[in-house]
């Protein structure tokens, strides 16, 4: 089985993701799949962080119709399915629309997976111009009753890219993510928690 990874972010700028991304993936799939990386085309965004951009609408959607070329893209190149690698899993209505293949979402497969485990998902995030964003998205996808809510990861997108090329910095991070996580639970209820970007 071939699977087309879509991501948000341009993954020629970011070679520390990258290489944390192709352990995970390893780590999960059979012998006998193959994950192929895509990402967003160089230059798209002013910096290596996507969500300088992402965080306003029109700039989410105008970004998100490479997504749309791309799942045409995969189709061509015969791969078995896609999977749209951000958590809002841009224009995934419409890819579903204008491809054969299976089109499987990262964070509308991460929220129907919480209902597994606990009753109401929280989300934790770094994007925070992008907090009403995500009300309508559970709403869409059909989630909304079992949302708890958001917040802000406590660390940034650069935190965490520092942390992928330093080992030694990523305790620090990781103990800032889980004290907001905890904070998340003690606010909203939530019984599972969903990392968000």
């Amino acid at each position: 089985m071939r699977i087309w990874h879509q991501s948000f972010t341009v993954l020629q700028d970011l070679p520390a993701y990258v290489q944390v991304l192709k352990e995970r993936i390893g780590a999960v799939v059979r012998p006998d799949t193959e994950v192929v990386l895509h990402g967003q085309i160089p230059g798209t965004y002013s910096s290596d962080y996507p969500g300088t951009d992402l965080a306003y609408g029109v700039l989410y959607w105008i970004h998100g119709l490479q997504w749309l070329a791309a799942a045409r893209e995969a189709q061509k190149q015969g791969f078995d399915a896609m999977v749209l690698a951000s958590i809002a899993g841009p224009m995934a209505r419409e890819i579903r629309t204008i491809v054969d293949i299976p089109v499987v979402g990262y964070g509308e497969a991460a929220f129907n997976l919480a209902g597994l485990y606990g009753r109401r998902a929280g989300m934790l995030f770094f994007i925070r111009e992008r907090l009403d964003f995500w009300p309508e998205q559970l709403r869409q996808w059909g989630l909304a009753d079992r949302f708890a809510g958001i917040e802000h990861a406590g660390v940034t997108f650069q935190d965490v890219l520092a942390a992928h090329m330093d080992p030694s910095k990523r305790g620090p991070v990781v103990e800032r993510i889980v004290e907001q996580g905890e904070k998340l639970v003690r606010e909203t209820g939530a019984d599972v928690i969903v990392p968000g970007e």
